[in-house]
């Protein structure tokens, strides 16, 4: 039952900080060299929201061997990608 609160509390934080990034965008409060920063925050966030409300998933991805975990990550975590289209200001965050 602990853990389950854990995965509550921890749920309700990232749905926090998805609102609070959203807020800034929507507001213009972002600065230019930060913009790509805080849309690729919202894509993180919402990728593990999705992954906590999908039932064994986690299990799932640890028993194929996807977990990262500590010094691990700078060398199993893929790069962002560095092609990717930058956003403008004007589109429109849901």
């Amino acid at each position: 039952m602990e853990q389950r609160n854990h995965g509550n509390a921890l749920k309700k934080e990232l749905e926090q900080v998805r609102e609070w990034t959203r807020d800034r965008l929507r507001s213009g409060a972002v600065p230019d060299w930060s913009w790509s920063q805080h849309v690729n925050l919202l894509d993180a966030i919402d990728a593990l929201l999705h992954d906590m409300s999908v039932p064994g998933a986690a299990e799932e991805d640890t028993r194929a061997g996807a977990r990262i975990t500590g010094g691990e990550i700078g060398r199993t975590a893929k790069p962002l990608a560095s092609s990717r289209r930058q956003p403008t200001k004007t589109k429109s965050f849901h």
